[in-house]
């Protein structure tokens, strides 16, 4: 299991058939467990939330446009889940071996990522800029550069942040068995510790991530609430006053939020096109298009490219412009996957806290787990590297430290609880009672929601084949769509008002070049959606193709970029012939020029 992991996260970013032996030594370190302790896992109160986000993940692999990248992403979520349960049926002195490695690993790792990247080239700070090539001086390059630095520095920032806890913890342990060992020993272990989180703090500060150490300061102040709950004797239920301190703080957070990022540019997101907030928003609307499948694993960036900033010369959406761990999953596994992720880390976070409280003197790692967990709960809004990238089979690993040990015999007494008291069983009537009821009552919405959903799938497959091609549609592609073309007319005839489907029927009427059909669909959607970029961009191209100037000119002014692609537009259409609408372009460029500030 450990070598699948190091292999899936340090060899390749890009799925090469090999990366398929990873599933045996998941299997090997499955059977080596179940010969060992005489079944596959422990139970942990996880693993019905484990079952039904691996369903999402099963379902968005299934229906993703590019399958060698979905592969990948699986093999990264297969590797987190075996993770967890490894940790979670080990012993206490195997998981301490395992946290010291984990730590000391990736402060190896993270300084030799980052002593070999050329620091000659653009860096955020210049001081990091200065020290890095004083490295390069120092290290000697064995020809491996990190390749797209603006996503790698964060990936590796999001693993190195999850170690600290351990190392920390690390420190507090040796300090505890001091007693008991030799000094010599303790001596030894408390420099590599310490050494260690050196390293550490260091490889954090050259990747010149400013995530890490913004949630610095939140995770003591996580910490701290807890100790200050738990040493305060009349507190009658201190796991409750816990909890209400954290929503409070959640409503504190986002308050801030709001209040702050307009006065701060400088905060963690993207410089250029739109701000991250936007890009919340807009993966709302994408999440939309195929809810009960999703998009498919990996292809967010593929749909955001496409069907919101719709910018063919530089379509490869990077992962380093804001994307949340949410935002991904419920793009790419539809309304089952971002549920079941959020049951998931809540879960885990109530269990670890109830498991926190039983506890006379917690395993030092146990409490190490307990903050790294809370670490990536908060860094799942911010960035989504624990998800979508080389750190994701990273994404259990604290939950599998902070609940290892979790009491067998109460996940079994508690079992039998909730399936002996009757008003459990009342509540699960109830729950089936009003499923059935909103599925009688909504099932044409229902039915049409699904056509729709095959069809985007339909429309996906065709479009992503060879992306990015880095260039407009010629109108070619529009001759592949008749399937998916079927599916949204089908919807309409049940729901004419449905703005997924207007809005792909406009978007393949552009491809025909058909600018009249796509401006009606186009404002059919727009009318729904007035806060889609993609929509509001493309009916605004609409219009501008067919001369209307005036309607157009509102669309295109709000829309990001727009008259920069016009001017690109413009020498487009006279390669394709089209002299008409390359002045087309030309006028509504002037247009909007004229009204910039």
């Amino acid at each position: 299991m450990v070598a699948a992991a190091i292999g899936l996260v340090v060899l390749s970013a890009d799925f090469q058939p090999w990366m398929l032996l990873s599933v045996g030594a998941l299997l090997g370190s499955v059977g080596a467990r179940w010969l060992r302790i005489g079944r596959l896992a422990l139970p942990s109160p996880l693993d019905i939330p484990l079952f039904l986000f691996s369903i999402s993940v099963g379902i968005a692999w299934w229906v993703a446009p590019d399958r060698d990248a979905a592969t990948l992403r699986l093999l990264w979520y297969l590797v987190a889940v075996a993770l967890f349960y490894s940790l979670n049926s080990s012993d206490g002195t195997t998981r301490y071996w395992l946290g010291r490695l984990f730590a000391v690993a990736a402060a190896i790792g993270g300084f030799a990522v980052v002593s070999q990247r050329d620091w000659s080239e653009w860096t955020r700070f210049a001081v990091i800029g200065r020290i890095g090539q004083s490295l390069n001086q120092i290290v000697p390059d064995v020809g491996w550069q990190p390749t797209f630095w603006n996503v790698t520095r964060n990936q590796l920032a999001a693993v190195l942040a999850l170690a600290v806890p351990f190392v920390v913890m690390w420190l507090v342990y040796v300090v505890q068995q001091r007693s008991g060992r030799s000094p010599w020993r303790t001596v030894v272990e408390i420099g590599l510790a310490l050494l260690t989180l050196s390293l550490l703090a260091f490889d954090i500060l050259m990747t010149e991530s400013r995530t890490p150490w913004l949630l610095l300061p939140i995770m003591l102040l996580v910490v701290g609430w807890w100790l200050i709950v738990m040493r305060f004797g009349r507190i009658t239920h201190p796991l409750r006053a816990f909890w209400l301190g954290m929503a409070a703080f959640a409503v504190i957070g986002v308050l801030a939020v709001i209040v702050l990022t307009p006065l701060i540019p400088q905060l963690p997101g993207p410089d250029t096109f739109t701000a991250r907030q936007a890009i919340y928003t807009q993966s709302l609307y994408l999440a939309q298009d195929a809810p009960f499948t999703g998009a498919g694993l990996d292809a967010f960036p593929r749909y955001y490219s496409e069907y919101i900033r719709v910018v063919p010369v530089n379509a490869v959406y990077s992962e380093d412009t804001g994307n949340n761990a949410l935002q991904i999953v419920w793009v790419e596994q539809g309304w089952l996957g971002a549920i079941t992720y959020i049951l998931l880390f809540g879960v885990a976070a109530a269990a670890t806290t109830r498991y926190l409280r039983q506890l006379t003197r917690p395993h030092p790692f146990i409490i190490a787990g307990s903050i790294a967990l809370a670490y990536v709960i908060v860094y799942a809004a911010i960035h989504a590297m624990l998800v979508d990238t080389r750190a994701a089979p990273f994404l259990l690993l604290p939950a599998g430290f902070a609940l290892a040990g979790y009491p067998v015999a109460e996940m079994r007494i508690w079992r039998r609880r909730i399936s002996a008291e009757r008003r459990y069983r009342f509540a699960l009537v109830a729950v089936i009672a009003v499923i059935l009821v909103i599925a009688l009552t909504q099932w044409n919405n229902w039915r049409t929601g699904w056509t729709v959903n095959m069809g985007v799938l339909a429309m996906a497959r065709q479009q992503f084949a060879d992306w990015p091609t880095g260039e407009w549609d010629d109108g070619s592609t529009a001759a592949r769509l008749g399937a998916a073309e079927q599916r949204f007319e089908q919807a309409l005839t049940s729901d004419p008002d449905n703005a997924t489907a207007h809005h792909r029927l406009g978007l393949i009427a552009m491809m025909r070049r058909d600018y009249a059909a796509a401006a009606a669909h186009l404002q059919a959607a727009y009318d729904q959606n007035p806060g889609h970029d993609g929509i509001r961009k493309n009916l605004g191209l609409s219009y501008a193709w067919l001369g209307d100037y005036e309607v157009a000119q509102p669309l295109l002014a709000a829309t990001r970029d727009a008259r920069q692609e016009l001017d690109i537009y413009r020498w487009w259409w006279l390669t394709q012939g089209e002299a008409m609408l390359s002045d087309r372009a030309t006028q509504m460029a002037a247009r909007l020029n004229v009204n910039e500030p």
